[in-house]
């Protein structure tokens, strides 16, 4: 899809898995193993026409009735976009199937089947345009299943060498924002026993979407028994394995350190429309809604490593995507993370009110803080953006180059933009 245009395009169905097979596709074929991709779609969005509930911080008397363009190294939290009284719930579906709202028959979902004392390899991608899922397999009583992660964002869980790690089943639920993809070992319920793939609510923050628990999918055991499960699938030893571009990231020097922040306002005039920003902080950084064509925000040396601490000042939960490359998470809200994975797209937390007099300031933004480094392999421009895709399209979106040593740092100039 062309960035600038994502959602609608999205809406109408432009979206798809492309899997990149090796050597561990061909080790489950062999072992038997089934494997399964799946899409969740969004088909609609009522963000139009939200009706502004209430302000997460007083603006100031005096206050200027929007923020303008210009250099800042602080973020206007006063007239951030309000809270909204938003009741709709948008429609999703599960490989074309509509995901219904509350109970209703098994014959209205999707039906996975998989053959008794089996298990099946599922490559989940979460193509909707802003419905974040949290994503569990549960029983009739709503207990939850083991689920054997193996990979996230096209990538094997790995350590930080890049060796492959191999968790133990977990029957935590997993999240997935709009972007991400997930990819884990089901085993089939017990002969006569339903279970069902399901996401839980999530709290998007009180200017995000309404996202209640659903059912995607009935799982049920059906056809021929299959022999006894196979051990944990590995590729043959002879299989040449390629090198990772990502791995050490963990413990290469950090060559710096940056700071960047998500922000939306109303647009001024009486249309109804947002407008959506992110930026690096910094002395003289313009805040200012991406135009596509503009020239790159960021720019970087291949080889180098940086850390990013990616601020959310808004009301509502946003994602973080780069294309191309992949990070690991050190922290969330200053809690460190125990296993970071590779990713390419997280959740970035909504902020919170401290009020008006607290030290830090009245608002406290949702803060990730991650590493990546830039392989000179992927030097060029390459977007990052809300993976809200309404958001990416109005203006939350940059360009990161990278340049090999000895290239050209100068970014393009920017056209002028006519007057009106």
């Amino acid at each position: 899809h062309v960035h600038g245009e994502v959602q609608a395009q999205m809406l109408m169905g432009l979206t798809g898995a492309i899997v990149v097979e090796g050597p561990e596709h061909d080790a489950r074929r062999a072992a038997g193993i089934v494997e399964r991709v799946l899409v969740v779609r969004q088909t609609q969005d009522q963000d139009a026409g939200k009706t502004p509930a209430a302000a997460m911080t007083a603006a100031p008397a005096g206050a200027p009735a929007a923020p303008g363009p210009g250099p800042r190294e602080t973020i206007d939290t006063s007239h951030e976009l309000l809270c909204t009284s938003n009741a709709g719930i948008d429609q999703i579906s599960l490989d074309g199937t509509p995901v219904p709202l509350g109970d209703v028959p098994d014959s209205a979902l999707a039906r996975l089947e998989i053959a008794p004392g089996s298990r099946q390899y599922w490559q989940l991608l979460n193509a909707a345009t802003d419905a974040f899922l949290s994503l569990s397999v549960e029983d009739e009583r709503g207990r939850a299943l083991p689920l054997e992660i193996a990979a996230r964002d096209g990538s094997p869980l790995t350590d930080d060498a890049g060796q492959r790690l191999h968790p133990p089943p977990t029957a935590e639920a997993q999240s997935v924002p709009p972007g991400g993809r997930i990819e884990f070992f089901v085993a089939a319920p017990p002969p006569g026993v339903k279970a069902y793939l399901v996401t839980h609510a999530v709290d998007t923050g009180c200017a995000g979407d309404r996202l209640p628990q659903r059912r995607l999918a009935v799982v049920i055991a059906s056809g021929a028994a299959a022999p006894a499960l196979p051990p944990a699938v590995e590729p043959a030893p002879h299989a040449a394995v390629p090198p990772d571009l990502f791995a050490g990231i963990l413990s290469r020097q950090v060559d710096r350190r940056r700071v960047i922040a998500m922000a939306e306002y109303p647009r001024p005039g009486r249309a109804d429309q947002t407008d959506f920003y992110i930026v690096e902080r910094k002395r003289g950084a313009v805040l200012r809604p991406y135009a596509m064509g503009d020239a790159p925000a960021i720019t970087v040396k291949a080889g180098t490593t940086e850390e990013w601490l990616i601020e959310n000042w808004t009301n509502e939960l946003h994602t973080f995507h780069i294309h191309q490359l992949h990070f690991r998470v050190l922290d969330v809200d200053g809690r460190p993370s125990p296993a970071p994975e590779l990713l390419d797209v997280v959740e970035i937390p909504y902020a919170s009110a401290t009020g008006l007099h607290s030290a830090e300031g009245p608002v406290r933004p949702g803060r990730v803080r991650l590493r990546m480094t830039f392989p000179a392999d992927m030097a060029g421009d390459i977007p990052f953006h809300c993976h809200l895709v309404d958001h990416e399209d109005n203006g939350m979106m940059a360009v990161l180059r990278i340049v090999k040593p000895g290239a050209s740092s100068r970014p393009v100039a920017r056209a002028p933009e006519a007057e009106p």
